[in-house]
């Protein structure tokens, strides 16, 4: 009867140990594909927070478009000129494009943001939106990047990720 009931055990803790390591086995498989995907996201704050602050600081617009914004902002007391340009080509990956930061017309910009695939196709998606008010100037801005949530890993997650932040220039006009 004892040895019955050890087979019989045995084969049990067997099953419930195969299915513990398959269960350890998927999860380590699964891993990197969260961690790109959180890089990714934090990559998108952080970067888009760096954007939309600096640019809402801004006390005069010298040009914009949709996937770029040119302003003067004041930096430790000094007048700048600051220029977020979010249509470079990836080094890379031709798909995406990179937001930089070029400071003083300066000819190479600081990584923003990677792996950005807003893009000019039919119909286009821009990075910045603008409203303006009666006069034509701008009253408040949309910054918005989308962001593959596989990263650089060639399989992964699927979808994008978007990341949108508004802003009123709070001292245009000044």
């Amino acid at each position: 009867y004892a040895l019955v009931e050890l087979m019989l055990v045995s084969s049990l803790l067997a099953v419930v140990l195969s299915a513990v390591l398959l269960f350890g086995e998927a999860t380590q498989r699964l891993a990197p594909r969260d961690q790109e995907r959180t890089h990714v996201i934090r990559e998108a704050q952080v970067g888009l927070h760096r954007m939309t602050t600096e640019l809402r600081k801004a006390h005069l617009v010298n040009d914009r478009g949709s996937y770029f914004m040119d302003v003067q902002v004041r930096v430790n007391g000094i007048d700048t000129r600051v220029r977020y340009e979010c249509d470079t080509p990836h080094p890379v990956e031709p798909a995406y494009r990179r937001c930089l930061r070029f400071v003083n017309g300066g000819a190479t910009g600081d990584l923003v943001v990677d792996r950005v695939l807003n893009a000019a196709d039919v119909p286009p998606d821009p990075v910045f939106t603008y409203t303006t008010d009666g006069g034509g100037n701008v009253a408040y801005v949309e910054a918005r990047v989308e962001l593959p949530a596989r990263g650089d890993l060639k399989s992964g997650h699927g979808h994008r990720i978007t990341y949108a932040d508004g802003f009123y220039p709070r001292n245009l006009g000044v």
